[in-house]
């Protein structure tokens, strides 16, 4: 089963559930699909964000412009502190820019309130956090299924989205594990069905890598790369080199701006060496 089967068995049992909370529209993005034209899944302009601290305002971004068009796989790279973390945020939803604009899926997320926002994230966008960010004594099925029911789908509709995706990302056997019996690489395979369950334009990825080791790390990128296939839009946040080497596109930044942008998925600098490794300061974690 691909992506695209999972997706369509419950189509119809989510356009009946649309009573619920009000899916955003997105008139441009529908008229560009139409015309055949490339669209643009993620868009930042000249975005700039200030976290206020103790001894000095720390300059997370200054001044960021990047374009992701829909179905590529990026990496957004650079060492901690750079500020990727910080526009993956603000891509999300999760946090606003102090200046600039942001697009994703051909909506406007800047200047929103909570409310829009929260509606935005449960519809347009998915997120995989790096310590996963599970319910802990909540089976995996419900898991994945309690977003979906959240965003407007009816539990019958929503258990069989949960089932088709746990049976994708081979987690079919599990469906009434909870997630503290799980190996952690099974724990973010969890964790990834959760954010696709709503069939979002964009899945945005923290350091899906970070708290796993070298064989849970191979198996979450093999499983992007299957994503991407199947044309699913991903942007993924990572400090290494070898990481985002899996990507199609890997885009570095450092101090709060983007300071390359490969898309042969190598990630390295002009003089070879690989971008990010060799600079792991410490910095806050807002700004990483």
């Amino acid at each position: 089963m691909d992506v695209r089967t999972a997706r369509s068995r419950t189509r119809q049992g989510t356009r009946r559930a649309g009573h619920g909370l009000p899916r955003l529209r997105i008139t441009r993005g529908l008229n560009a699909r139409e015309e055949g034209q490339e669209m643009t899944a993620l868009k930042a302009r000249g975005v700039r964000r200030t976290f206020e601290a103790e001894l000095a305002p720390v300059r997370a971004l200054r001044g960021v412009d990047l374009d992701v068009a829909r179905g590529e796989f990026v990496a957004l790279m650079g060492p901690s502190g750079c500020g990727k973390s910080t526009l993956l945020n603000i891509f999300a939803g999760l946090d606003q820019a102090d200046e600039g604009e942001v697009f994703v899926d051909e909506l406007q997320v800047h200047d929103r309130d909570e409310n829009w926002l929260a509606k935005f994230r449960r519809h347009h966008v998915g997120i995989v956090f790096q310590f996963f960010n599970l319910l802990e004594g909540v089976s995996a099925l419900d898991n994945i299924a309690l977003p979906a029911i959240l965003g407007g789908m009816r539990r019958k509709a929503a258990e069989t989205r949960a089932r088709d995706l746990l049976d994708l990302l081979g987690l079919g056997d599990r469906t009434e594990e909870v997630p503290s019996v799980l190996s952690g690489g099974q724990r973010q395979r969890l964790a990834i069905a959760r954010a696709l369950v709503n069939e979002p334009a964009v899945l945005l990825a923290d350091e899906p890598t970070g708290a796993l080791d070298s064989e849970g790390g191979v198996e979450i990128l093999e499983l992007f790369r299957r994503l991407h296939g199947d044309g699913q839009t991903i942007l993924m946040v990572t400090h290494s080199a070898d990481v985002a080497s899996g990507a199609s596109r890997v885009v570095r930044m450092r101090d709060g701006r983007i300071i390359g942008d490969d898309d042969d998925g190598q990630g390295n600098n002009d003089d070879g060496r690989a971008a990010g490794v060799d600079v792991m300061a410490d910095a806050p974690a807002q700004t990483s």
